[in-house]
């Protein structure tokens, strides 16, 4: 499936575009061992405090533009490994009646 990436550009920004909300990535089992065993290299050269960050189960905010280029396959293999290993989740305020 082709993802065309002005339209899935404007939807993220539509769900996630007021400052309010905002995507961010949570660490998965899989990540967490990898980074603490060392073994896979895209892994180990992410930036150390995110290591730290992402292994104390705190999430690390994601910008909509790099989650189009992801979705798109743009992005460099380093970044697609990293976040592949990652839940992807949305923080938004609650809405109102």
């Amino acid at each position: 499936m082709k993802v065309d990436q002005k339209v899935l550009q404007e939807l993220l920004d539509k769900v996630a575009g007021d400052g309010e909300a905002y995507f961010y990535a949570l660490a998965t089992g899989e990540l967490k061992s990898l980074i603490v065993n060392g073994s896979d290299g895209a892994v180990n050269r992410m930036p150390n405090n995110f290591k730290v960050i992402l292994l104390s189960g705190k999430g690390i905010a994601l910008d909509n533009g790099l989650l189009v280029k992801f979705a798109t396959g743009k992005v460099d293999a380093d970044t697609a490994r990293v976040l592949s290993l990652c839940d992807i989740r949305l923080n938004a305020p609650p809405l109102t009646a």
